[in-house]
């Protein structure tokens, strides 16, 4: 089981550095905004190549330990779109639904100013976190390549890139 450390806005695998994560993050806004004004990119399947590789080092390898991590038992700063996920990942909502929460996560990114507190949170996170998963939910972590056919490599690569904070929405 991999362990996490604390990003900006989530929870990303411990062995990433801060200068690794910053160049991660920098690739994921440089693809998006590459993939919207030249579609070559992704035809040629460059978004989802890339997308994938940047997934699989953020989450350690393991992509149900790293959405148990992120929705830090509900207190996480993604824990709305983790639910939905999860929800979505076992049939409970659609696409769309999955595609309007990564938008809502990205506006109260850049709508909100975050007010620096003086909370203590632990920077590492072993993985004992109480579980995400209710109702008999199972998320394995190859649904991470359902997950990329389902909303899109794109779309993923939005979800990913929430991890970097407001900063990398630039």
């Amino acid at each position: 089981m991999p362990n996490f450390r604390l990003a900006p806005n989530g929870f990303i695998a411990q062995d990433i550095g801060d200068v690794e994560a910053d160049g991660i993050f920098r690739n994921l806004n440089l693809l998006r905004k590459d993939a919207y004004s030249d579609f070559e990119q992704v035809i040629k399947g460059h978004v989802t190549l890339e997308t994938l590789r940047i997934a699989h080092r953020l989450t350690g390898g393991s992509f149900r330990a790293f959405l148990e991590a992120n929705y830090d038992s509900g207190n996480g700063p993604l824990t709305n779109l983790i639910k939905d996920l999860a929800h979505y990942l076992n049939g409970r909502i659609g696409h769309h639904a999955i595609i309007t929460s990564i938008l809502n996560e990205e506006k109260k990114l850049q709508s909100l100013n975050r007010s620096t507190s003086a909370l203590y949170r632990p920077t590492n996170r072993p993985m004992n976190a109480l579980p995400l998963l209710e109702d008999g939910y199972i998320v394995h972590d190859y649904d991470l390549y359902r997950l990329m056919a389902g909303i899109s490599p794109a779309n993923v690569g939005r979800f990913f890139q929430l991890l970097g904070g407001e900063t990398y929405y630039v």
